[in-house]
């Protein structure tokens, strides 16, 4: 909505603009355009105020077809541009400040702005039949610091009600930190875990290591056994022979008997089991082994 605020110098403009207007709203001012041009900050002239001028027109231009919040200053605008603000449904507001009060705050202004009001309040007579009788003639100017804070509290308030609406869907900074907290909690927790399972693989790969290393060593006791039996070689020796498959194992048994004289093309091989013969009392496989052992020892003294 497109806001018209009118009124002599010094009638208090300015400081009715900012103290109805919100954040983001659109201000046209004059003066302020032109002081940012190079200009004063009142009554500019010359290039910066036409420059200005220019800038201000085309902000009219868009307030008027635009949407959004527009506040315009326009001291004494024309029938013309009255009829294009009711137009556009412009709220048009004339600031009823007293001629004496104008002048009274015209002194520090420059030079020739105490005519420039009593022209206005000359020229100024139409304004109410626009204004549809919206004038304001209690409107107060901020003259102390004191009441100058209280307008800034209270828009300060305003906009903290603004921001927490905005906002209030958001998450605090305080849970934020909790989530954070309770995140570092698990993720701890959970390194622990990892750790804990690390130290138990690394346990169960030793068990495993042992077992394997048992199953392998059951394994070639075996295949000695069995490479014993296969050549002749008594059982008890099985574990002296040396190699890891059957056929090492094998070459080994033969170098052993050989050793002892025992190989498989020459000599006795003691037999694994010796039974009765007409005699009344047989002996024992661990006699044989026994008389084996004896003849081992004989040869390997021989």
């Amino acid at each position: 909505m497109l806001h018209v605020i009118c009124g002599a110098p010094c009638s208090g403009k300015t400081t009715y603009v900012t103290n109805h207007s919100k954040e983001n709203d659109l201000i046209i001012d004059l003066d302020k355009i032109a002081s940012a041009f190079g200009g004063s900050d009142y009554h500019a002239s010359g290039e910066p105020f036409e420059v200005a001028l220019k800038a201000r027109n085309m902000a009219i231009k868009h307030a008027l077809s635009g949407k959004g919040e527009y506040w315009l200053i326009d001291t004494l605008p024309t029938k013309e541009h009255l009829e294009q603000y009711q137009k556009a449904n412009a709220e048009i507001v004339v600031l009823d400040t007293s001629i004496n009060k104008c002048i009274e705050r015209a002194k520090d202004r420059p030079k020739g702005t105490e005519e420039v009001i009593k022209r206005w309040f000359e020229q100024s007579t139409y304004l109410s039949s626009y204004s549809g009788g919206n004038k304001v003639s209690d409107f107060k100017v901020i003259e102390t610091q004191e009441e100058l804070d209280k307008i800034i509290k209270k828009r300060l308030e305003q906009k903290d009600r603004e921001v927490a609406d905005t906002y209030k869907d958001y998450l605090s900074p305080e849970a934020v930190q909790s989530m954070k907290d309770d995140y570092e909690k698990k993720i701890k927790n959970a390194n622990k875990l990892v750790e804990d399972a690390k130290v138990k693989l690394q346990t169960f790969d030793e068990t495993v290591s042992k077992l394997t290393k048992r199953a392998e060593d059951a394994e070639v006791s075996n295949l000695k056994t069995k490479v014993a039996i296969d050549n002749n070689v008594p059982i008890k020796l099985a574990s002296r022979l040396v190699g890891t498959t059957e056929e090492e194992l094998k070459a080994d048994a033969q170098l052993l008997l050989e050793g002892l004289g025992t190989g498989s093309t020459g000599g006795t091989t003691p037999p694994l089991h010796l039974g009765g013969q007409g005699g009344s009392q047989a002996n024992t496989f661990d006699a044989a082994m026994a008389q084996f052992a004896t003849q081992l020892t004989a040869n390997m003294q021989n």
